[in-house]
């Protein structure tokens, strides 16, 4: 896969993941704790499908 499509998925990635934890918990998590939880939630799904950040 070449750089520009591996980054186009990670950044799909990561989009799906924000809607989906904005989905789950609106409003119960401050922006920072957001940030963070979307960014090690990007971080073990990376993983999983060999993903580099």
């Amino acid at each position: 896969m070449d750089w520009t499509k591996q980054q186009k998925r990670i950044a799909d990635v990561k989009v799906t993941i924000e809607n989906e934890l904005d989905n789950v918990s609106p409003d119960q998590l401050d922006r920072q704790l957001f940030a963070q939880t979307c960014n090690e939630v990007l971080e073990c799904v990376s993983v999983i499908l060999g993903l580099r950040t």
